[in-house]
């Protein structure tokens, strides 16, 4: 940790959001935290205290950051709800419109100008939207799109029973804090195409198209699994298809993050090498291909993670610089959370940081205790590559199950019995419905039959993927209902794991070299051959 700073700072900046959150830093406390760490990392000369003194600036500022991301100004919009009467909002659509159950269009908007009983008014800030049946029927809305509705603002609704969902909580960590309902005909007023970023827009036209070609050359369900692999775009999925996914610990397949971006990287690197294209070349259009990826899976904390660690990666190569993992989690960390520290409390945060550094600690355990085994049983070079690369492909599936399963047993209260297995037997798969994917509904917009050919490939092992997610997930043991975990019985797990880790990776290090025997011996022979006597 004294050798990496970011990474310290980046795990001090988490654990101030998390003690501003549960309130044990009043706002005074956290203002005296700040300066007093920086007084001591930036006039200390001690390794010491400037690592205390670094602990305490990162402590203070994220807990003054997520006071700043609280603070709502007196433009925000929010200071509208509950009013009584219907208001008139014009604004620009921020996300990707999904059909809801009952018909319901919903979708964010980043509000403009509010009129209220004739009044307008500038004004700031998200609103999440809600188009009932009657008004959503017949719009053609997309991202991007300036419009004008017509409803009742809101307070969103929170939990309504202790430790239930709360749709005010859900909403407040993404910044939002009004909802607009949009019941009547006719209250919804398409303005135009708002001005974006080009690379933004490019990103939502690329997806869209996607999801066109998908749905034009598969089946349903297929189509919908196959959608949620690419982009993590899965409203379309059955609920009981759902449900199996749940239980057989594969949902992650269903949601673009870390696996998605490697799988990418891994043939975006390959595509580059069989171009012959100049190697800093290949590094900057891997990293522009790849962030055109995150915005089209939504920029979920968990791909933009990946994306972030798979940057720094290429950037390294970019300035011939050797790349840190542990580095690179950590920036890509900090990077999240400065944008949205709330991102912090979202599952999909916690589940992506946890599995990555569950792995970058227990994989090289792993691999030091087969390797050696593996090496010595099989003499054959081509036997002994697949003997590893299945263990390779067992350790990632095992691993990372043991790592997201205290996460996953407190969000769904179950844990998966059969999740290693089908895993082992679906992410494999990945590695070819992946790109298949991609280039058949890139290609299905300039070229339907070559990208209906290559999509109808991919729909087949779709079929596959889905037969062994409801085999495993409709068993009677695919999983055990529990109640949520403690808090403390969380982090006594990942301590204890990370502390068995760090003990077998000594236990499982090289031992030195004995040293050479004194000169006036008379051994016979040195370790590594040579004379027993010096020259």
């Amino acid at each position: 940790m004294l050798n990496r700073p970011l990474l310290t700072w980046a795990a001090a900046f988490a654990v101030g959001i998390g003690l501003r959150v549960f309130g044990w830093l009043p706002l005074a406390v956290v203002f005296g935290l700040f300066l007093l760490g920086f007084c001591a990392a930036a006039f200390s000369r001690k390794p010491a205290l400037f690592f205390a003194g670094l602990m305490l600036l990162g402590i203070g500022a994220g807990g003054l950051r997520l006071a700043a991301f609280q603070t709502q100004p007196l433009s925000d919009i929010s200071h509208h709800a509950d009013s009584l009467v219907p208001v008139t909002l014009t604004g620009t659509i921020l996300s990707d419109p999904e059909m809801r159950r009952g018909g319901r269009l919903s979708f964010f908007l980043r509000a403009e100008t509010l009129i209220v009983r004739g009044q307008t008014s500038s004004v700031t800030g998200d609103v999440s939207v809600g188009l009932g049946p009657e008004s959503a029927a017949g719009q053609s809305l997309d991202y991007g799109d300036r419009i004008r509705l017509r409803g009742r603002l809101e307070t969103p609704i929170g939990a309504t029973n202790p430790g239930a969902f709360s749709w005010r909580d859900f909403l407040a960590r993404r910044g939002v804090y009004c909802q607009l309902r949009v019941n009547r005909p006719g209250s919804v007023e398409k303005l135009g195409a708002s001005r974006l970023n080009p690379f933004v827009e490019l990103a939502w036209t690329v997806r869209r198209r996607m999801l066109t070609a998908l749905h034009a050359s598969l089946p349903p369900v297929e189509a919908a699994v196959l959608g949620g692999i690419l982009i993590g775009h899965r409203t379309d999925l059955p609920a009981d298809l759902m449900a199996d996914f749940i239980h057989t610990g594969t949902v992650h397949i269903l949601a673009s993050a870390g696996l998605h971006v490697g799988i990418a990287a891994f043939w975006l690197e390959w595509l580059c090498r069989r171009l012959t294209l100049p190697r800093k070349g290949g590094a900057a259009l891997c990293i522009a291909a790849l962030w055109l990826y995150a915005l089209m899976a939504g920029g979920r904390p968990s791909v933009t993670r990946a994306v972030l660690m798979a940057t720094l990666y290429f950037g390294a190569l970019l300035f011939e610089r050797e790349p840190d993992l542990p580095t690179a989690i950590g920036a890509a960390a900090l990077t999240i959370l400065l944008l949205q520290p709330t991102a912090l409390l979202e599952p999909g945060f916690q589940m992506s940081f946890v599995t990555i550094l569950t792995l970058v600690l227990t994989m090289p355990v792993w691999d030091s205790f087969w390797r050696p085994r593996i090496t010595a049983r099989f003499q054959s070079l081509l036997l002994r590559k697949a003997a590893l690369r299945a263990l390779e492909l067992t350790g990632l599936s095992l691993l990372a199950q043991l790592g997201a399963m205290p996460l996953v047993a407190s969000d769904y209260n179950q844990i998966s019995l059969t999740g290693w297995l089908a895993n082992l037997l679906v992410v494999p798969a990945l590695f070819v419905l992946i790109p298949l994917g991609f280039t058949g509904a890139l290609l299905w917009s300039f070229w339907h039959m070559a990208g209906g050919f290559l999509l109808s490939a991919a729909g087949l092992g779709i079929t596959g993927v889905i037969r062994i997610v409801r085999g495993f997930g409709e068993s009677p043991w695919a999983y055990r209902a529990i109640q949520t975990p403690p808090l403390p019985l969380l982090l006594g797990f990942y301590a204890a794991l990370y502390g068995v880790t760090h003990a077998l990776s000594r236990r499982l290090a090289p031992k030195p070299a004995p040293l050479s025997a004194p000169a006036d011996t008379h051994t016979p022979a040195l370790v590594g051959g040579g004379s027993p006597h010096p020259p």
